[in-house]
């Protein structure tokens, strides 16, 4: 109402008191009624005027808020910015660790692999020993086993397998057989021929035992001119007749005469022969004990003959 008010008092302002006298009613009429419409008009304007005003207000209320809001962005935006910052420097440790790693884990390949080449190294040369090792242990084990002159087994070995060999006929009741002989005159061969002459007769009559015997026979030399020859699951008169084939084929070898080899020499060996089942023996000793008496007594009954035994000998 005040600026209504004071547009009106404006308005006259527009008219001086002597034209106000001079005007016509009508006239008046119309300055009045063409004053309220500019006043409308202007009241019109001032509330346009107020919207405006509210509509700048609440556009600056809503700018405040969109400030902030960006502020609050802006900031969380730093604060991101700042993590992802750390976390690169992060990233970049993480790879600098890496980087490291990557170096010493090259580093102790290359280590790994000087070892493993070392190692191999080692191990071929280990294998070595051990093939040297296996092969001078065959050797001491046939040479422990061996008669170092006619390479056949030694006594000891024999007695080994006699005792095994036993125990398996007797587990599976099973026939075994013992030949037991020597060479005839062994004695006076040495000492008309010398005993190198002795020695070749020796390694002679053990390349005739070798290659007469049975495949499974166990052949020895029990001592001096005194060979044996275990015969596993043989029958004793089977035994007898392997002593006969023995017995010939010594007595037809052409044994060399080291002295005269144009001229050889003639040996002939005396043969015992026992059998576990056949003769009821109970030990390993008295096997080779009753060929030994065999042997005996084919010896004092002529020599160059296989003698089984039998209860007339004993």
């Amino acid at each position: 109402m005040d600026n209504k008010n004071c547009q009106y008092n404006n308005c006259q302002d527009d008219f001086p008191d002597e034209d106000l006298s001079n005007a016509s009613t009508s006239t008046l009429l119309k300055k009045i009624k063409a004053l309220e419409k500019q006043c409308n008009q202007y009241q019109k304007l001032l509330h346009q005027v107020d919207d405006y005003r509210k509509k700048i207000n609440e556009s600056r209320k809503e700018i405040r808020r969109e400030r902030n809001r960006y502020e609050r962005l802006n900031s969380e935006l730093e604060t991101k910015n700042q993590e992802l910052i750390n976390l690169l420097n992060k990233v970049d440790q993480f790879k600098d660790d890496i980087k490291q790693k990557n170096i010493e884990l090259r580093r102790e390949r290359r280590k790994m692999e000087r070892l493993n080449i070392k190692l191999e190294q080692n191990n071929n040369e280990l294998e070595k020993k051990n093939n040297e090792l296996k092969e001078l242990t065959e050797k001491l084990t046939l040479m422990a086993r061996t008669d170092p002159l006619t390479k056949l087994n030694n006594r000891g070995y024999f007695h080994d397998q006699l005792k095994a060999l036993f125990n398996i006929s007797v587990q599976d009741n099973s026939e075994m057989a013992c030949i037991l002989f020597d060479i005839d005159k062994f004695k006076l061969l040495n000492d008309n021929y010398g005993h190198q002459q002795g020695d070749e007769v020796l390694i002679e009559i053990s390349y005739v035992i070798t290659t007469y015997s049975m495949a499974n026979a166990v052949c020895a030399r029990y001592g001096g001119e005194e060979f044996v020859i275990l015969l596993p699951n043989t029958s004793f008169s089977l035994a007898i007749e392997q002593a006969e084939q023995l017995r010939k084929a010594i007595n037809d070898f052409s044994f060399t005469n080291v002295f005269d080899p144009k001229n050889p020499l003639t040996v002939t060996v005396s043969l015992g022969v026992s059998a576990r089942q056949e003769l009821g023996i109970k030990t390993e000793e008295e096997l080779v004990s009753l060929s030994d008496k065999a042997l005996y007594w084919a010896k004092d009954h002529g020599r160059n003959q296989v003698c089984g035994y039998s209860e007339d000998i004993s």
